[in-house]
């Protein structure tokens, strides 16, 4: 059984899709290239094991933002080895291995997970009228297994008060560069609580006489 009804679901996608907006607008300007982030489709439930397998091969990149305030949650952003180099290529100048060119790189893919998150948080602070922030990225690299193995830890930590949004994302760049890194976030049973009652409030208000 679905957690929401379609009006809230509707209403929790409108939160990632404005989200994504602001965020294009701002990483268009790193990019220096027209960039459109954009979602097919959302999926929220109560969290298992099952709903979450690592299929990506060779080194991965995760990058986690703890979500702070009325409701808690964090997201996550994972992408390939191909994926990162694409970043790289498209918004850093050419250069060789280096420790400093390291940092830089890490620098873009944090830059890029800050963005992303602050914007779809900033959309669902205004929406469901709550306070909510999020905390500086974390980045941690590793194998399919391994990253599989940290995030599967992260959601058992709580099982049984979390509930998972997986968002399909991609990133279009002008200059002919598709991404899909996986894109998903973990909440507090309160963000479906909030959700809830601000698809209720809006429904009610539709309901008004027009004055």
């Amino acid at each position: 059984m679905s957690i929401l009804t379609l009006p809230e679901k509707q209403l929790a996608q409108e939160i990632i899709e404005a989200g994504y907006v602001r965020a294009a607008d701002s990483f268009s300007s790193i990019a220096q290239q027209r960039v459109a982030i954009e979602t097919s489709g959302i999926t929220i439930s109560t969290f298992t094991e099952e709903d979450f397998s690592v299929k990506e091969t060779g080194s991965l990149t995760l990058i986690t933002t703890e979500i702070i305030g009325d409701i808690q949650g964090k997201s996550f952003l994972l992408l390939t080895e191909s994926e990162c180099t694409a970043m790289f290529s498209t918004c850093l100048p050419p250069g060789e291995p280096s420790e400093e060119r390291q940092l830089m790189e890490e620098a873009i893919l944090k830059e890029l997970d800050n963005i992303v998150s602050a914007a779809v948080i900033t959309e669902a602070s205004n929406i469901l009228q709550v306070s909510i922030y999020g905390d500086v990225p974390q980045l941690v690299e590793g194998t399919a297994e391994e990253v599989q193995l940290t995030v599967l830890a992260d959601f058992t930590n709580s099982a049984g008060s979390d509930i998972c949004l997986f968002a399909n994302t991609r990133f279009s760049f002008e200059q002919n560069t598709t991404l899909q890194p996986r894109f998903f976030w973990k909440f507090h049973q309160n963000f479906v609580d909030c959700i809830k009652n601000q698809a209720n409030a809006l429904e009610q208000h539709r309901q008004l006489p027009n004055s």
